[in-house]
C-alpha cells in the first residue's frame, strides 16, 4: 500500500463513518486519506521500519472494513482506529521479536514496553493539563479546536459554520497546537506521542 498525501475532505467524519457502516467501500478510501499519515507517523515512532509499517496499516484498514458494523459513533472513531493500530504493532513485534533488524530498531525506541504501565499515568496527567490549557484559550480559538478535534468537522465545515475563512480556521488550530506543545515539554515521549494521536 503506497502512502498518499492527504487532502482535507469536505465530508465530515460522521458522514464517512455512516457511509462505511452502510457498506460504501469509498468510505474506506476517505478514511485512508484522512488517517494514513497520522497512523504512519505513529507506527514509525514505534518500530521505524517502513516496509513493515505499510503491511501493518494495510491490515488495520482491512480490519476496519471487516468490523465496520461494530463501529459506534464518529466521536469515538479516532480512538478506535489508533487502538487497533497500536494493537497491530504490538502483535507484529511479538511475532517478530527474534528478528535482529527489528530488535535494533526497538533499541532506539522503547516506547512499546512502557505503553501499558507508566504511559497511562503520564497520559492522564497530560490530558488534565490539555483540558486546563483549552479553558484558557480565547473563546473562538477554543470553539474552532473543539469542532475540529472533538466533533471531527473539516476545516471547510467549520468555516461555513462560523462564517470565517478556512485560513482563519487553520490559524486557530495551529495556534492551539503550538500552545499545547509549548506547555507539554515536561511530559514523557509516550504521552507526547499520544497527544499527536488524540489531539
Amino acid at each position: 500500500m503506497k502512502k498518499k498525501i492527504s487532502e482535507e475532505s469536505s465530508i465530515s467524519l460522521a458522514d464517512i463513518v455512516s457511509r462505511l457502516k452502510a457498506d460504501d467501500a469509498r468510505a474506506l478510501d476517505l478514511l485512508y486519506d484522512r488517517y494514513y499519515f497520522r497512523l504512519y507517523r505513529f507506527c514509525k515512532g514505534l518500530i521505524k521500519l517502513e516496509d513493515e509499517v505499510d503491511d501493518i496499516l494495510q491490515n488495520v484498514f482491512l480490519k476496519i472494513w471487516l468490523n465496520r458494523f461494530k463501529i459506534t459513533t464518529a466521536e469515538t472513531f479516532t480512538a478506535y482506529i489508533f487502538t487497533i493500530t497500536k494493537n497491530a504493532v504490538v502483535s507484529f513485534i511479538r511475532a517478530h521479536e527474534k528478528d535482529i533488524k527489528l530488535r535494533m530498531g526497538l533499541q532506539e525506541n522503547q516506547i512499546l514496553y512502557d505503553f501499558e504501565t507508566e504511559s497511562k499515568i503520564e497520559y492522564e496527567e497530560m490530558e488534565q493539563k490539555v483540558n486546563s490549557l483549552l479553558e484558557q484559550l480565547p473563546e473562538t480559538t477554543k470553539t474552532i479546536y473543539e469542532f475540529s478535534r472533538k466533533q471531527g468537522l473539516s476545516n471547510k465545515e467549520i468555516s461555513n459554520k462560523l462564517g470565517v475563512s478556512v485560513k482563519t480556521v487553520e490559524y486557530h488550530i495551529t495556534k492551539t497546537l503550538k500552545v499545547f506543545k509549548e506547555n507539554l515539554k515536561d511530559f514523557g515521549l509516550i504521552s507526547l506521542l499520544l497527544f499527536e494521536i488524540f489531539y
